[in-house]
């Protein structure tokens, strides 16, 4: 009969020739067994010899169901060894493994890839696997072969696995070892991605999630076209690819969509592409300078950027994007909980450094890290850090420019012609950040077709905001800081347990990720404890008395010991970012908390959909701290205070039993559920009560949708 080896793509070999395969190598062996063992058992004596295979230890592509076959025969033999010796200590099993031997099988085969085989681009290698025992000195004559196994099977007290010749043992060393570079010459075709169309659009569209109200806008903001191919080929000849073997798309979120390039080299690249949410040119633009200046002159981890557009129109791609080599390692978030802790402070004190490296430098101006070939010529000339030199590291390549805060730019504020920076100092950027708004107030302000939360008349008047925005000026005019507080620095201000990658040794190495929209301003302003060492958890651990645990802690029940022990770790990882942080950045911490001026500025942005309430309260602190006592109309009525707040509490609680995240944001998994869940609680849901309109529907303020 025609002879179908079993050297084949797994998915590409009839089954029938699979059984038969198997039938001869494994139920062979076990019919040979159990027709000759019980005579060995009644004559007391015997020798029963397998021939396996060298694959049977190590197998290779295109030799799985042979591999099995000679696996499975491995393993019958080695339980009969052990059940043979039940039988009688004079019945010996052996097992033979040979390296390649002379055959005609390769000659006499009848093989070849079916029309419909998803493997035809690897058919010369396959060719040559079915072959390559067979080449001149690599496989062992017949005779040679059956002389070697009769010795083995005479020698007294021969081992029970013979490797044939005695050098096998050696071969399989090598393979085992060489097993990368084996895969490699298997798979010499790589074959070339081209997404279908289908493909590409689940690349342009947010897919990572859904929204239970604004849903439309907040998916428009996300979708990105662009051009894959070119994208593709950018990527591949900065990594010296000829092309790209696959594309995926790893992560997204608001403001980008990440992808991971591989190519035929067997490089890997990561694509940032941001999406509309983020302003033309100006933010990735600065992400790079940023990143560059943080990797090169403070000597910061960061991913080094291979290749960037910060203008859509200039690339063939489309679309502004930056290609960067990948972190090695992991995100912190996977492993910070279950961390020991000679690591967790390892990775504690890396950031510490980081932290204090950005408060070395101080800039001369208020904005964002450009390269010099970036900003106006007139800021070309100015210097690049406080004290003017020009033989600082990085003074030749870097410059201030526009700030790309997202508050400055976001939605209808990019269409603005108004000054963005870069501000000479604290009092021109809050006049700065404050006329933005003002003219954002003049131009676009318009009511919520559902107010949430509820509003008064001032609420709904922009005139209101625009006064209260110039209050913020005038009272921090007045505020006396120290010089120190003032310093203009860079400060990554988003170093939580996703934006930390960490490496596989121990301690852990760092690299931080994620410098979209980090920017230089006062240190009052930048300076932040690190999101990722902050202890939020079991309010029994309490920090201010060491972490310590609670009084009833050896009543307590044996499970809940174990996890309050756990959230004192975590508390005292706190404490211990504290011990180390730098005096002048936890002076600054503390003044910004004491004083409210930096959470004035933060909210200037969002008086208009978040109301005046909260607003108002950091100016009247503002007002007690300077003594101007002018706090007549910073005031909200006590009892409209009190009704606002029961009103956000009921909608945290709601938010809380959809377990939804902000803007009603959903995983994709749940939301059918939270829907039919949502609809229920709108149901109930009892304006008058509750002290407002449901807060889940369309026409609501959505954080982005908002602007």
């Amino acid at each position: 009969m025609p002879v179908y080896p079993a050297t084949a793509p797994v998915l590409d070999i009839p089954i029938k020739y699979a059984s038969l395969d198997l039938d001869t190598n494994v139920l062979g062996v076990l019919r040979l067994a159990q027709a000759t063992l019980p005579h060995m058992a009644s004559q007391n004596q015997g020798t029963f010899v397998t021939v396996g295979s060298v694959v049977g230890h190590t197998t290779t592509p295109w030799s799985g169901v042979y591999a099995a076959s000679k696996a499975a025969a491995h393993a019958i033999t080695e339980t009969l060894q052990m059940e043979a010796q039940a039988l009688s200590p004079n019945i010996h099993v052996m097992l033979v493994v040979p390296a390649g031997i002379k055959s005609n099988i390769a000659d006499n085969s009848t093989f070849q890839l079916p029309e419909t085989s998803l493997y035809k681009a690897y058919l010369p290698s396959i060719a040559a696997r079915l072959r390559v025992s067979q080449q001149p000195g690599a496989s062992m004559p017949t005779a040679v072969f059956a002389n070697a196994v009769v010795q083995a099977t005479l020698r007294r007290g021969a081992a029970p696995e013979q490797m044939i010749p005695e050098l096998s043992n050696i071969l399989i060393l090598v393979v085992a070892a060489a097993f990368p570079w084996i895969l490699w010459q298997c798979w010499p075709i790589k074959t070339k991605c081209i997404p279908d169309a289908a493909q590409c659009e689940s690349f342009f569209e947010y897919t990572s999630g859904r929204w239970l109200y604004n849903e439309d806008k907040q998916l428009a903001l996300r979708y990105v076209r662009f051009n894959v191919e070119a994208l593709q080929e950018i990527a591949a000849a900065t990594i010296g690819a000829s092309y790209c073997t696959a594309i995926e798309k790893t992560h997204e979120g608001s403001y980008n969509k990440i992808f991971r390039l591989k190519f035929d080299n067997s490089q890997e690249l990561i694509a940032k592409i941001p999406t509309k949410l983020i302003p033309p040119f100006y933010t990735t633009a600065s992400e790079v300078a940023t990143m560059e200046y943080a990797r090169t002159v403070l000597k910061i981890p960061v991913p080094e950027v291979l290749a960037y557009s910060s203008r859509a129109h200039s690339t063939p791609v489309g679309t502004e994007f930056i290609i960067m080599r990948p972190s090695p390692g992991t995100e912190l978030r996977k492993r910070w909980d279950l961390m020991n802790e000679t690591d967790a402070k390892g990775v504690i004190d890396q950031v510490l450094h980081a932290e204090s490296q950005f408060a070395k430098y101080q800039f001369s101006r208020i904005g964002s890290i450009y390269y010099v070939e970036d900003v106006e010529p007139a800021l070309r000339k100015l210097p690049l850090y406080r004290n003017g030199s020009g033989s600082e590291p990085g003074a030749d390549r870097f410059r201030i420019g526009p700030s790309t805060e997202w508050a400055l730019w976001r939605g209808e504020r990019a269409e603005l012609e108004v000054d963005r920076g870069p501000w000479p100092d604290v009092k021109s950027y809050i006049e700065g950040v404050v006329r933005i708004h003002q003219a954002w107030l003049s131009n676009y302000a318009r009511p919520f077709g559902v107010q949430v939360p509820p509003r008064d008349s001032e609420d709904l008047n922009p005139e209101v905001h625009k006064r209260l925005l110039a209050k913020l000026v005038s009272l921090s005019s007045t505020i006396r800081a120290s010089s120190d507080l003032c310093t203009n620095v860079l400060w990554h201000k988003d170093l939580h347990a996703r934006n930390i990658m960490i490496g596989n040794c121990s301690p852990p190495s760092i690299e931080l990720i994620d410098w979209q929209g980090v920017s230089v301003g006062p240190l009052f302003q930048q300076s932040t404890f690190a999101i990722f060492a902050q202890y939020h958890g079991d309010p029994r651990v309490k920090l201010l008395t060491g972490a310590q645990l609670p009084k009833n802690f050896d009543s307590l029940p044996w499970h809940e010991k174990i996890y309050l022990k756990h959230q004192r770790q975590l508390a005292l990882r706190h404490l211990y970012y504290c011990s180390r942080i730098e005096p002048n950045s936890l002076d600054a911490q503390q003044w910004a908390r004491d004083v409210h001026l930096r959470s004035a500025i933060d909210e200037a942005s969002r008086t208009w959909d978040l109301g005046l309430r909260s607003f108002r309260k950091h100016l009247s602190n503002l007002s007690m701290i300077t003594g101007t006592g002018d706090l007549m109309d910073t005031f909200t009525p006590d009892d409209v205070d009190a009704r606002i707040q029961a009103y956000d509490d009921k909608v945290s609680r709601l938010y809380k039993e959809l377990e939804v995240e902000g803007d009603g944001w959903v995983p994709l998994e749940r939301y059918d559920d939270v829907c039919t869940l949502n609809k229920e609680c709108m149901e109930t849901w009892d304006e008058v009560t509750a002290g407002g309109p449901y807060p889940i529907a369309n026409g609501a303020p959505s954080w982005f949708v908002s602007l």
